[in-house]
């Protein structure tokens, strides 16, 4: 049976003002549910026949456009294979196309085609994405389509299958190496990322040893599936990967996200001093003094610690809380804030999603990425079911304090109280 989902239509723009930053608009009111998004979500298409195994491969640029559109980093190595720390913010700008996507992988990315996958052969085209070899980590990438090219399917179903493929291909990649591996299962089952022209979804499969990270992304004529393969022994960086290439993604015809990151370190401008109430209808927590309130409505409660000299926030609070409505789940109102819903943010996930209890209550946590146009925040997302509500709480701040910022989000979340 169909859910129905919400549409969250938010602006959360920044300005300078005399003493302290604040929007300039504020978050307008949460709409009902959308027809259109839960039609896309809920449809499938069949799964076309896949390659079961690698095949030889030959080195192509037959995908590269020439294009290089540039992507904010923090890539500091001259040439040779990336470091470990520069995974978490590489070069995007090397673009290629693949059925009408274009993908914008790091630039020191080589790209090879397995041989005999060609359409002629009613074969999946599949595709390699190489690192530049290095010890410290091993990292994989591969890609190909899931639909038959040749049932011309629309633009409607194609975006309403996501959901269905990524199930289907999850089942059959643990149905063809679970035999292998008896510890090998699905850590996180397809987490959706709205978008209305290529909506997606991630979910991860792993073993002891490696964390395989799929994304599948909607094209204008087929669904992508990308894998991220990953040796959890050197490295845990895929979900930070996965997050920049999606963001980084555009469709022909549409414009590139606009982003900017700032690397600076903004440890010593966020406190952990928490004496700051706020609530929800049914649960209170405590922020940081320092935290000036920007917007209080019945629906959206805003706090910001500001760099006036930047004119951007240095850390951010928000409440969302949204009406329950019949059928709808936890789960699908965590995914709500997700993608483009919330404007002009694009909100991807850099973790699993967790589920734990807050003040006695349902909830679920996820680590996420938050991309506006004039700078990338980095934080925690919590999504709680209260009685008639679900409350959505961001907590959020610079990329180079993350570690200080997950601390704050534990201390917040510590300090929430049941007020029923």
């Amino acid at each position: 049976m169909k859910k129905k989902l919400f549409l969250l239509a938010c602006a959360i723009i920044f300005c300078g003002c005399a003493n302290r930053v604040k929007p300039e608009n504020t978050i307008p009111p949460i709409s009902s549910s959308n027809e259109e998004n839960t039609e896309e979500k809920e449809s499938n298409l069949p799964l076309r026949k896949l390659v079961t195994e690698d095949e030889k491969t030959v080195k192509t640029d037959e995908l590269f456009t020439g294009e290089n559109v540039e992507f904010p980093n923090n890539v500091n190595s001259s040439n040779g294979a990336y470091s470990l720390d520069e995974l978490e913010n590489l070069d995007y700008e090397k673009v290629a196309s693949f059925h009408g996507l274009n993908i914008r992988f790091p630039k020191r990315i080589e790209i090879e085609r397995e041989e005999g996958n060609t359409d002629e052969k009613n074969r999946t085209l599949k595709y390699h994405a190489i690192f530049p070899k290095t010890d410290e980590y091993d990292i994989k990438i591969s890609f190909y389509e899931t639909l038959d090219v040749k049932n011309n399917y629309s633009s409607k179903e194609i975006k309403s299958s996501v959901i269905s493929i990524a199930n289907e291909v999850d089942d059959f990649f643990i149905s063809q190496n679970g035999k292998k591996d008896g510890n090998l299962k699905i850590t996180q089952t397809p987490t959706y990322v709205y978008s209305k022209t290529k909506p997606a979804a991630i979910s991860v499969i792993e073993d002891d040893n490696f964390k395989n990270v799929f994304l599948f992304v909607a094209s204008k004529d087929n669904i992508i599936c990308f894998r991220f393969e990953e040796n959890k022994q050197k490295s845990n960086k895929s979900e930070y990967i996965v997050a920049d290439f999606l963001s980084a993604m555009y469709l022909d015809g549409e414009s590139p996200l606009e982003t900017k990151k700032s690397f600076e370190d903004y440890s010593e401008n966020i406190s952990d001093d928490l004496n700051n109430e706020i609530s929800s209808s049914s649960i209170s927590f405590l922020i940081p003094q320092d935290m000036q309130s920007a917007q209080d409505t019945d629906e959206i409660k805003l706090f910001i610690n500001g760099d006036e000299n930047e004119n951007i926030p240095i850390s951010q609070v928000t409440l969302i809380e949204m009406d329950k409505e019949k059928k709808s789940s936890l789960k699908d109102n965590f995914q709500i804030i997700s993608g483009e819903n919330l404007p002009p943010a694009y909100v991807v996930p850099i973790s699993k999603s967790e589920e734990l209890k807050i003040a006695g209550k349902n909830a679920i946590k996820c680590k996420i990425r938050f991309f506006m146009k004039d700078y990338t925040l980095t934080g925690m997302k919590y999504t709680i079911e209260e009685n008639d509500k679900f409350t959505t709480l961001l907590v959020l701040g610079p990329i180079e304090n993350e570690d200080i910022i997950d601390n704050l989000s534990e201390k917040i979340i510590e300090s929430a109280k049941n007020l029923e």
